[in-house]
């Protein structure tokens, strides 16, 4: 990730520091020296927050409520003020367990990124003759504790497969592919 403007200048952006312990000075941010600081959260740290250095524009100062932080699972809790927090523009391509940046409206303060909704597609088989039946799969889970009131899934098959049917939840629909059938 490049920052040209602010060549020459440390850039903390997306961080979360809390509960952090300095001999020195404050436990959270510390310097004597220009840094681009922005969209992190800095907070209960021990001697202070930040020293020597004003917050960046778009930093917080909360508590970023984790899973279970005394457990060790420092994973965004629903609900947190961390999730879509983040910068829109600085973020890396993944979070540390390789899952996409930017799953919300903005990247997520922090090193993980809150998975709003999984969405996998498997084939199967992944090869097969002309003819052959071909089964596609699509899983969508919902790994926060939102109530989602609809789901619209779509999906777009080659022009050389035949749309024949469904199946969800005990519901089964079966056509015979020509276009404009329904179910």
């Amino acid at each position: 990730m490049e920052f040209p403007f602010f060549a020459g200048k440390p850039v903390i952006v997306n961080n979360i520091v809390i509960n952090n312990y300095s001999k020195f000075s404050a436990g959270g941010i510390s310097a004597n020296s220009e840094l681009y600081l922005d969209y992190n959260d800095i907070w209960h740290n021990h001697g202070g927050d930040y020293y020597g250095i004003d917050p960046g524009l778009h930093d917080i100062s909360t508590e970023p409520l984790f899973v279970d932080a005394a457990n060790g699972d420092y994973h965004l809790a629903s609900g947190s003020p961390c999730i879509d927090a983040g910068s829109p523009d600085r973020y890396s391509e993944e979070d540390f367990e390789t899952e996409q940046h930017l799953m919300g409206a903005s990247s997520d303060i922090g090193l993980d990124e809150v998975m709003h909704f999984h969405l996998k597609k498997t084939v199967t088989p992944v090869e097969t003759i002309p003819g052959a039946p071909l089964t596609y799969t699509i899983e969508l889970a919902n790994p926060t504790d939102q109530i989602l009131d609809s789901v619209q899934l779509t999906d777009t098959l080659p022009v050389e497969v035949a749309f024949t049917g469904y199946q969800a939840d005990g519901l089964t629909c079966v056509h015979d592919g020509l276009p404009g059938a329904a179910c």
